[in-house]
């Protein structure tokens, strides 16, 4: 995510583009966060109230949720905390994406503006290495399931009611699909339709590798090599995959 995004960002940062791409990736990302939060709330009290979840053992004394006010603000100042990072290998170590990428925004931009002999050679370098961590990751999927599977297995033989568990296990898959399904071919058909007034049909036929991948994995970093695969194959800009895909994935 790093690398890719002080590559695209030196590169738009040249050409002006950065900032009208920046607030259109902005604007799309929240907009649709916001959407995508009241369906999944929406979607899960009509299912609760329908009976598709029962619930399991009470939490232990003391143990509560919480003013959902405070949660709201504590969730606000950290995401701010964690835009600006005290520590940026600290940030590295412990994955604070947010931190991570807006330093290789700042990072980018001023590459775009430096009128050092040997820019190019550090932008070269991020680009090789974007490239080669793509080549790992695609390895490192090839065995995700098994650990995917592997934690599904542990957390059920924890169980001390496997009936409930496995009953909610089935609701919870149903739920979540239903509602994805909601989100991507109700939310986002209409965006797209709106927006290019083309068939959106037409550009979905390329992306169930990318789906199929994320489900698979639960994880948009995972999936970040496959989604830039697909989009290339769609015909999608380099420079828009490049700065618009790790926001996005960073953002999820």
């Amino acid at each position: 995510i790093f690398s890719s995004m002080v590559v695209s960002t030196a590169g738009m940062g040249a050409s002006g583009a950065t900032n009208r791409m920046s607030k259109m990736a902005l604007r799309f990302y929240l907009s649709t966060t916001f959407i995508a939060c009241a369906e999944g709330i929406i979607i899960f009290n009509v299912f609760m109230a329908l009976g598709a979840f029962h619930p399991l053992k009470a939490a232990p004394d003391g143990v509560n949720e919480g003013d959902p006010g405070q949660l709201v603000l504590n969730t606000t100042v950290n995401f701010g905390y964690d835009l600006v990072p005290d520590n940026l290998f600290a940030a590295f170590a412990e994955t604070q994406l947010l931190g991570i990428m807006t330093f290789a925004i700042c990072f980018g931009l001023a590459l775009s503006v430096s009128k050092s002999p040997h820019r190019d050679l550090i932008v070269n370098l991020c680009e090789i290495t974007f490239e080669t961590i793509i080549d790992m990751i695609k390895v490192i999927i090839l065995i995700t399931p098994l650990g995917v599977g592997s934690l599904v297995a542990g957390s059920i033989a924890k169980s001390h009611d496997l009936a409930s568990v496995v009953q909610n296990l089935g609701s919870l898959v149903g739920v979540v699909i239903f509602g994805q399904c909601c989100h991507v071919f109700g939310v986002y058909m209409l965006l797209y339709f709106g927006f290019t007034k083309k068939n959106p049909l037409r550009f979905y036929r390329g992306l169930p590798r990318m789906w199929v991948t994320a489900f698979g994995t639960s994880s948009s970093a995972a999936t970040l090599s496959t989604t830039i695969k697909c989009c290339e194959n769609l015909g999608v800009s380099k420079d828009s995959i490049n700065y618009v895909l790790p926001i996005g994935c960073t953002v999820n």
